[in-house]
């Protein structure tokens, strides 16, 4: 008896498939066991729905967990300089994703508010970039003086992502 597999049989193959695939592939990375900030095998693309949705009216943004690895951020322009243990560095890059592509990829999604998600929505961004971060992170920064710097293991914490939102609300109290 032979039978016919129907579309539905073959798209929930081809899902088990993919799952399988995101889970060796995150077994055979070289980073540690920590768990991940994020608990989610399906990264979800930017579509126009995105940009047009109230997405930033916070529902589809309190998805994620709320952490950052620093505590003061400042722009000039797109450049995001960030404070850590009191000296301000040019933020180059997270884990290895450089920060001009999140930035490019926050204001994708919400021209009018790609700093504020930048700053806190990190975890949701980089998640829905495919470069979810995990506990802590690597940072790539420049000092003042334009030497390169690496923090490795640097703590993703809900108490960073707090004082930047307090800082930005204070901002927005003063203009």
């Amino acid at each position: 008896m032979q039978r016919k597999i129907t579309w539905a049989g073959w798209a929930i193959a081809i899902l088990a498939v993919i799952c399988l695939t995101v889970v060796l592939i995150e077994r055979g990375s070289n980073e540690p066991s920590a768990p991940p900030v994020v608990a989610s095998a399906v990264t979800v693309a930017p579509t126009s729905a995105d940009k047009a949705s109230p997405a930033d009216s916070n529902k589809e943004w309190q998805s994620a967990p709320r952490a950052a690895p620093y505590r003061a951020i400042r722009w000039q322009g797109k450049t995001a300089q960030v404070q850590i243990d009191g000296n301000w560095y040019e933020l180059q890059a997270i884990n290895d994703v450089s920060t001009d592509s999140i930035v490019a990829f926050s204001e994708s999604i919400a021209e009018d508010k790609w700093q504020k998600h930048f700053e806190e929505d990190l975890v949701e961004l980089m998640t829905r970039m495919g470069h979810q971060p995990r506990n802590t992170v690597s940072l790539s920064l420049k000092d003042s003086s334009g030497k390169d710097v690496m923090l490795k293991d640097v703590p993703m914490t809900e108490e960073n992502r707090d004082a930047l939102r307090e800082a930005r609300a204070k901002q927005q109290q003063q203009m």
